[in-house]
């Protein structure tokens, strides 16, 4: 079954999507709360303000696709695939994603505050003014992302990758650096950001 148009304050609470395509459609305010997408597709859809609190995602592909200011609170996407998608503003406090994929796209002003993201590749994602506050970052790839005024406060970062990622903005104080990978033109950016004078 595939699903299609423009839905608006339409619930759709602890709906099985199973097994179902989402493709071309576009959701306003809906709520999906508790509603299982597991082994779903949705492809070139926009989601705006939609509450996906408690979902879950499992084994599901989403590929092009825009999810923005959604709340995905306590949602799980175990073994899920997201591919070229926009997630500015949503918040994924208390989410799963183990064993998920994320493949370039734009997550920026998302709130990731203290999930675990422990060995994602996160490479080259949009990931401005992004919330890690409290989050597991161990050995998270974050080569060539767009850092730019994103927040570790409190996460775990041993073996973080930073090489070539934009990390203008990012305060390191309560950074603690250990074994986190950077490059020259970095460590130069981090030793400013902590009060050093260089020259």
């Amino acid at each position: 079954m595939v699903f299609t148009g423009e839905f608006f304050d339409e619930d759709f609470s602890e709906f099985s999507f199973s097994e179902r395509i989402i493709e071309q459609a576009r959701f306003t305010n809906c709520s999906f709360k508790g509603a299982c997408l597991g082994e779903f597709r949705i492809k070139n859809s926009i989601f705006s303000r939609c509450d996906f609190r408690n979902s879950r995602f499992n084994a599901s592909q989403i590929e092009n696709t825009a999810l923005l200011n959604c709340d995905f609170n306590g949602a799980n996407f175990f073994s899920a695939e997201f591919i070229d998608c926009k997630m500015v503003g949503s918040n994924f406090y208390g989410s799963s994603f183990l064993g998920a994929k994320i493949q370039r796209g734009d997550w920026s002003y998302v709130n990731f505050g203290g999930i675990t993201l422990k060995g994602m590749d996160l490479s080259g994602i949009g990931l401005e003014n992004a919330d890690f506050s409290n989050c597991n970052m161990q050995k998270v790839n974050l080569k060539k992302a767009n850092l730019q005024g994103a927040i570790f406060f409190g996460a775990k970062t041993l073996g973080l990758d930073l090489r070539g990622a934009i990390i203008d903005g990012v305060d390191f104080n309560n950074f603690s650096l250990r074994e986190v990978k950077v490059d020259f033109a970095q460590a130069a950016i981090i030793v400013k950001s902590l009060g050093a004078i260089i020259g």
